[in-house]
Order: C-alpha cells, then sequence, then structure tokens
C-alpha cells in the first residue's frame, strides 16, 4: 500500500489534475448550485443585464459585469449558470495555486507535488472565503484572484525574462478590472522572483514595469468613471490609527476564526493567534535551509497580499465581507502546508493536516448550509409578497430579512429583486429590515404586543393613531427613522422570522 508521503512519485497530466481540482470544486459546493440570487445580486445583475450599465458611481469591475453579462447571454437569469461558472473559476484557481506551490518550491526540496496538493485543497475548502464564491456578483473577487495567481505563475515559468514580464503585467492590468484586492501584485512579484534568485536588474524592472500597469489602470479609471479612490478609499483614509489597529487585530483572527456575535472573544482569540503566528514566524526566522528560506518567502507573500484586507476591515458578525480573503487566503494555505510539510514525524504530519481538513469542514459547511438557506428565504419572501393582492392601496413590508446566520439574503436590492421576479412594485413600501442577530434575541416568533393603546413589533416598528413608524436598520448605530401615514385601505405584513404575515 502506498504511504501518503510517496503520492509525489506518482505522475499524472496536468489536464488531470485539473479536472480534479474542478470536480472537488463542485462536489463541495453542490448544496448551493441551486441558491437563488439574494441581496445585492438584483442591483447589479438589473444593471448589467437590463440597463447594459458596465460600470456605475464609484464602482470599476468591468471584468465582473461583462462576465456576469456573459453568464446571462449564455444561461439566462438561472441563478445555477451563474453559480457554475463561479465554482469553475474556482476550481480552476485551486489548479493554479497547486502550479504555483509546485513551482515555486525549492529546487533541493522534495515532494513539491504533494505540498502544492495540500495547499490547493486547504484552499478549496477554506471556509471564510466562501462568500467570493456563492454570491453571484463575488464573480469579480474569484476572477481577479485567478489572473493575479495567473500572474504570478508566469513568472515561475521557464520563459524568457521579456517575455514573461508583460504577460504578467498584462494578467496584473486584467485582475485590477475585476476587484481592488490584488492591488499589492507588483511586491508579490518582487519577493517571489527574490525567492527564486533573480537578477537585481530584474527585480527594478519588474518593479518598474508593475507600477506603470498600476498607473495604467489608475489612468484608465480616472478616464471612465472619473474617480481614483471613491468612497472606500475615502473612507479608509478618514479612519483614525487607533481604529486601524484594531481593524487589523480583528481582521487577522478572522483568518482562521469564524465570525462570532461575541466580539470581545473573537477579539482574545484574534490577539491569542497573532502572537502565536509572531513566535512561530521569530523561531523559524533563525533557521537558514532552503526550506526555511521558501517558508519566509511564504510569510512575506501572505503580509503582502492583506493590505486591502487589513484596511477595509472584515465583519466579525457575519460572513458579510469574507470575499476580501479570497486572494491572500491562497498564501494562507500556502504556508500551512509549509508548517505541517516542515513536522518531522509523518504521521503527525498527517494527523495535523487530517485535523485542518475536518476545521475547514466544519466551518465550510456551515457556511454554505447558511447561504443556501438564505437563498431559501430570499424566494419565499418574494413568493410571499406575490400573492398578497394590493390594487390601489400600499403594501407595507416590517422586518424584511437582511440576512440568514451571517448570509446575505434581502440587505439591499429588494425592490429590484421584486421585478426580477415578475412583481409588480406599485405601492410596496419597505419599512425596515431584520437582522439574524435581532431574530434570535426575539427569542421565537415575533408577535404584535399592545403598548400604550399602540402595536409593537419588535425589534423597532409601533402602529397607532394612523402612524406606522419604525428604525429603517435598528442594528446601525445612527438615527434612521421613518413614518408613515395610513390609510384604511392599506395592508401591514410583517416577517416573523419564519414566515410573512399580516398584521391584523
Amino acid at each position: 500500500m502506498r504511504t501518503v508521503d510517496s503520492l509525489h512519485k506518482i505522475k499524472f497530466p496536468l489536464w488531470l489534475v485539473y479536472l480534479f481540482f474542478v470536480a472537488l470544486a463542485f462536489l463541495l459546493f453542490l448544496p448551493v448550485l441551486y441558491k437563488g440570487f439574494v441581496s445585492d445580486d438584483y442591483l447589479v445583475l438589473q444593471r448589467v443585464t437590463q440597463r447594459q450599465l458596465v460600470t456605475e458611481g464609484d464602482f470599476f469591475r468591468p471584468l465582473s459585469d461583462l462576465s456576469l453579462y456573459l453568464s446571462f447571454w449564455l444561461t439566462g437569469m438561472r441563478p445555477v449558470g451563474f453559480n457554475a461558472v463561479n465554482i469553475l473559476v474556482h476550481g480552476s484557481n485551486a489548479f493554479m495555486l497547486y502550479r504555483l506551490g509546485v513551482l515555486s518550491m525549492p529546487a533541493a526540496a522534495k515532494q513539491g507535488r504533494l505540498f502544492g496538493l495540500m495547499a490547493a485543497i486547504l484552499f478549496l475548502l477554506y471556509p471564510f472565503h466562501t462568500e467570493a464564491v456563492i454570491w453571484a456578483i463575488g464573480r469579480g473577487i474569484v476572477l481577479s484572484a485567478g489572473f493575479g495567481l495567473l500572474a504570478l505563475l508566469v513568472m515561475l515559468l521557464p520563459w524568457k525574462f521579456s517575455t514573461r514580464l508583460p504577460v504578467a503585467c498584462l494578467l496584473y492590468f486584467i485582475a485590477l478590472l475585476g476587484y481592488e484586492t490584488v492591488l499589492p501584485l507588483p511586491f508579490l512579484f518582487l519577493l517571489l522572483m527574490g525567492g527564486t534568485g533573480a537578477k537585481k536588474g530584474q527585480l527594478a524592472t519588474a518593479a518598474a514595469a508593475s507600477l506603470f500597469t498600476l498607473l495604467c489602470y489608475a489612468v484608465f479609471k480616472y478616464y471612465v468613471i472619473h474617480v481614483v479612490v471613491g468612497d472606500y478609499g475615502t473612507r479608509i483614509l478618514a479612519a483614525s490609527p487607533q481604529d486601524f489597529i484594531l481593524r487589523a487585530i480583528k481582521t487577522t483572527g478572522r483568518l482562521l476564526l469564524p465570525p462570532s456575535q461575541q466580539s470581545i472573544r473573537l477579539l482574545s482569540l484574534a490577539i491569542a493567534l497573532l502572537v502565536a503566528i509572531i513566535v512561530a514566524v521569530i523561531i523559524r526566522k533563525f533557521k537558514s535551509g532552503p526550506e526555511d528560506r521558501y517558508g519566509r518567502l511564504l510569510v512575506g507573500l501572505l503580509i503582502f497580499s492583506l493590505p486591502v484586507p487589513l484596511l477595509t476591515g472584515i465583519s466579525t458578525r457575519t460572513y458579510e465581507g469574507d470575499r476580501i480573503f479570497y486572494f491572500c487566503s491562497a498564501f494562507l494555505c500556502l504556508y500551512i502546508s509549509w508548517l505541517i510539510r516542515s513536522v518531522s514525524s509523518r504521521g503527525w504530519r498527517a494527523v495535523i493536516y487530517l485535523g485542518c481538513v475536518c476545521y475547514c469542514l466544519f466551518f465550510f459547511y456551515t457556511a454554505v448550509l447558511a447561504w443556501r438557506r438564505g437563498g431559501l428565504i430570499a424566494q419565499e419572501f418574494f413568493m410571499s409578497v406575490a400573492a398578497v393582492p394590493h390594487p390601489g392601496a400600499k403594501l407595507f413590508l416590517i422586518n424584511v430579512p437582511e440576512d440568514h446566520d451571517g448570509a446575505q439574503v434581502l440587505r439591499n436590492g429588494f425592490l429590484e429583486g421584486l421585478v426580477s421576479q415578475h412583481i409588480d412594485t406599485a405601492g410596496i413600501r419597505v419599512v425596515n429590515y431584520l437582522s439574524s442577530a435581532q431574530a434570535k434575541q426575539a427569542g421565537g416568533l415575533i408577535a404584535p404586543q399592545v403598548t400604550n393603546g399602540s402595536l409593537f413589533l419588535y425589534p423597532s416598528a409601533w402602529v397607532g393613531d394612523s402612524l406606522l413608524r419604525a428604525r429603517f436598520r435598528p442594528d446601525i448605530n445612527y438615527p434612521d427613522s421613518v413614518y408613515f401615514k395610513l390609510d384604511k385601505t392599506d395592508k401591514i405584513y410583517f416577517w416573523n422570522t419564519k414566515a410573512l404575515v399580516p398584521l391584523r
């Protein structure tokens, strides 16, 4: 019987390895292959498919928008077509990470294929970037990361430097058109080239070429939408140093920890994790073998791939924003696999890797099933709204479900979703949204309560004296109260955490 460590001796054709990763990706994401659209999907798809606008406002992701339009052209508005393309690209990215691991390993190291396989499988299973794959409009990030990984891979191919560099810069430019997470790619070029023995002249040329590519992207973006930084960048620059530090600690913790409603616990675990990582890096720093130098290279690649997540921050309570981890998670998986590979005992290597796989699988399917249920809730809600006749009257909707266990439901794009479902939007008014955290705090089904002659609906809606008032998003710490004058013909329905029911 072959041992796990002897697998590196088996040679498979690359096309078969590619099919393996794609098939594994589809197998893992099978529960959400037919998941419906949610939240911002409706906003973006309505803009791309109906209004045929590639850019709007500060958002400049033409690669994502064009690929979404191509999916629409091929399969129509069937969610399965969009989901299948995302999964296909994700499997392709895992294959490129496998090749990156194999080609970047030192020549003196053994079992390069096994190392690449370990990293790529962890990347497929990594539970804290699933938003990018499961969410239809996460397409931009998976495509951007794919072109970024391909650019790094090109720099390792046995081509002439004068050929590799222009191709890699072109791929970098295309990646920037998908999402901004690949902005630090020039630093990754230099680290990877320096780690593989490139000459100083080549490093200087690569730095100049990649920075020139970034400048071309900025000029092109400004030419098209007359904006370079945008609203996200303005908010980042406006943050205080204390906010940066706290955001960085939380983001580092979320690289390996699931979201939690208990932020203090998550922050404590994040600090402990950060200290452990620093200690591990310091201990390995004093070893100078080729594999140890490769480990430091992987640390550098991980650190320099993190600026965008560290600056923007990641939600510590939900899966919102996890997609921003997609690109840097590739280097995290490489580094974890290298750490496991450096364990001297074969038995312990297998046990530790299996433990990592089990950890990832548990939280992977926790996220996947939350997204699946979120898609079902969105469809159920639209069907319930369509079943309520309100000719000539207004229909008020209280507690529209915002998310399910952190996965998007109808946080944005509600009216566009109604249009996509061929539901007449005339007279429909959204009163407020309900988060899953608030739904859990309700402790069961929400029911109206009579207080001082008015009806109260948890968490923030009041009905009385022909007036309906509420907090639009009660979980946000700034006033956003809404008021509606009621007529006798108006109808009020509310989401009781399980179904849309009338307020009588």
